[in-house]
């Protein structure tokens, strides 16, 4: 299953040099009040953070990648395991001498008990 992050822009002009990053990482418990949320990258792919472009007004999409597996998302689904997702944006404004905004999140997945059973789901869906 693939996962995104959407960013918006509530602004009246574009964003410039924009970067963003995101991860996340299933674990067996509660994620520790001292978790340094690391920037993680996909096995073989390049460390770079992605380029964009948010438009005024605007939303964007990044996906988080790779995949995560039907069989993890059953187990987060059956609460035997937690999924969490963070990620940054850092951008200026269009107006010379602004400073750099870093935008951080941080969201858990969390299953609800009236959702489509896994087993249900079919590839490419």
């Amino acid at each position: 299953m693939l996962f995104s992050a959407k960013w918006g822009n509530a602004g009246a002009t574009p964003t410039r040099g924009m970067t963003t990053h995101g991860s996340y990482q299933w674990l067996p418990i509660k994620l520790p009040d001292n978790f340094p949320f690391p920037d993680l990258w996909a096995p073989g792919v390049p460390h770079v953070d992605r380029h964009a472009l948010l438009g005024p007004k605007g939303t964007i999409r990044v996906d988080l990648n790779p995949p995560i597996s039907l069989d993890t998302m059953k187990l987060v689904q059956k609460h035997q395991l937690s999924l969490y997702f963070w990620g940054w944006a850092r951008y200026r404004d269009v107006f010379m001498g602004t400073p750099e905004h870093i935008t951080m999140f941080c969201s858990e997945f969390i299953p609800i008990e009236k959702q489509i059973p896994l087993d249900e789901v079919k590839p490419g869906i």
